[in-house]
């Protein structure tokens, strides 16, 4: 596939091409040359992952679809993770969302588990299913292609007090509790 670098020589064959006048094209030009314009696969420039673990967003070089021109699909990516107290509850994305063009898609990620922030996830393109508008396929061996994902840790109390206090002549007792995080309740 070429990558730019290629130079297309023409040079005509001798006493094969003739002008007007009748006389041969000489065999030695200095129009002759072009550089070959590349044709490249789509690779994985840049994975992220959200504060949740929940959507990683990988950009691409270049566009990235289906061999017949379709948005890429969950089963068109293999998501491997090593390291980390977390699991992948599946190989393949739960979801496909493109971003703002075909170079970015956004993944559902399902685990297993509460990350530690010690996993390492590496997304790679299922064999013969990424194409770029050139019509070739992207690498399983990428580069830029991991991301470590943030730790997820359960709200733990860090302090309990109580303050009894007398406003406005009833007593009024608070009780304070400090979380290691900020936290929400649902009831």
């Amino acid at each position: 596939m070429p990558d730019g670098n290629e130079v297309l020589t023409v040079t005509p064959a001798a006493y094969a091409i003739y002008g007007n006048a009748g006389y041969p094209a000489s065999t030695t030009q200095s129009n002759n040359t072009v550089s070959l314009n590349p044709q490249t696969a789509p690779t994985i420039d840049n994975v992220e992952i959200d504060s949740t673990n929940t959507v990683l967003t990988v950009t691409f070089s270049e566009a990235a679809i289906k061999s017949n021109g379709s948005p890429l699909q969950a089963t068109d990516f293999v998501l491997s993770m090593d390291e980390g107290t977390a699991t992948l509850a599946s190989p393949t994305p739960s979801g496909t969302v493109y971003g703002v063009n075909y170079a970015t898609v956004l993944l559902q990620l399902a685990l297993d588990g509460m990350p530690d922030g010690n996993e390492v996830l590496t997304v790679t393109p299922a064999a013969d299913a990424i194409y770029g508008d050139a019509g070739y396929p992207a690498s399983t061996t990428q580069s830029n292609n991991t991301v470590s994902l943030p730790p997820q840790t359960v709200p733990t109390i860090q302090s309990v007090s109580i303050d009894t206090g007398n406003t406005t002549g009833s007593p009024v007792t608070v009780l304070t509790v400090s979380f290691d995080q900020e936290t929400y309740g649902t009831a």
